[in-house]
């Protein structure tokens, strides 16, 4: 340290401005970066400004909304590149994308960041590790097909009913023992497979999918129909 502070470098880095100081930290991951924010009062006015953060999650992630928080926006694009990077697959590309396929992946859980996905209609999660409905997804307004298949979930949280567009549903050889009384609010619903899991009670509410054209209760337990 006693090196440091009387070499000609320490000076100048004490000369350097905040643009400067943007162009340095933008070399840096961002796990080094919070660290840098405590240093002192300089760091950290920088580091928690607009400034920094809206070129970089233009260069990251190509984002370009208007924001009033950048930093939060980023962070959250960041939690969700993890899971985009195990599985292998370009969140920029996602971003735009209708269609996700993350199937085979052994995936026990959805980050909630993925409500980013604000485009897509199309979910494949089927033969991962889910003992427990992701309801992150439930997030996904603009969906219209789900595959949960051969996944090992008991139950589906009442917050599916936000999926008000969706028109296909497989859940086929799951542990699922019953359908919540929102699964009704689904009224757009064409299509439900539920083939080889563990139902024994459809919920009254199921009479209101009137669009149901396809449905298939092959190999469950079912011991009570709704009464019309």
């Amino acid at each position: 340290l006693i090196i440091i502070l009387f070499t000609p470098m320490f000076y100048y880095l004490l000369l350097m401005d905040n643009d400067c100081w943007l162009t340095v930290f933008t070399y840096l991951p961002l796990n080094q970066i919070t660290n840098c924010s405590l240093t002192c009062k300089q760091f950290n006015e920088i580091l928690n400004g607009n400034n920094y953060w809206q070129p970089l999650i233009r260069k990251d992630y190509d984002y370009q909304l208007m924001d009033t928080n950048y930093k939060n926006k980023y962070t959250q694009y960041h939690e969700l590149d993890k899971l985009f990077k195990k599985i292998r697959c370009d969140l920029k590309i996602a971003m735009s994308s209708k269609t996700l396929n993350i199937a085979e992946n052994n995936i026990k859980t959805i980050p909630n960041e993925i409500n980013l996905l604000l485009h897509l209609e199309t979910l494949i999660l089927n033969h991962n590790w889910f003992l427990t409905f992701p309801k992150e997804i439930c997030q996904l307004t603009n969906l219209k097909f789900i595959d949960m298949g051969f996944n090992g979930f008991t139950t589906i949280p009442p917050e599916i009913k936000y999926l008000t567009k969706l028109e296909k549903f497989n859940a086929f050889c799951t542990h699922l023992e019953k359908l919540p009384n929102e699964f009704g609010d689904l009224t757009n619903l064409q299509y439900l497979c539920l083939y080889g899991s563990k139902i024994k009670i459809l919920p009254q509410t199921i009479q209101h999918l009137t669009k149901l054209q396809h449905m298939d209760l092959g190999y469950n337990a079912l011991v009570h129909y709704p009464q019309k």
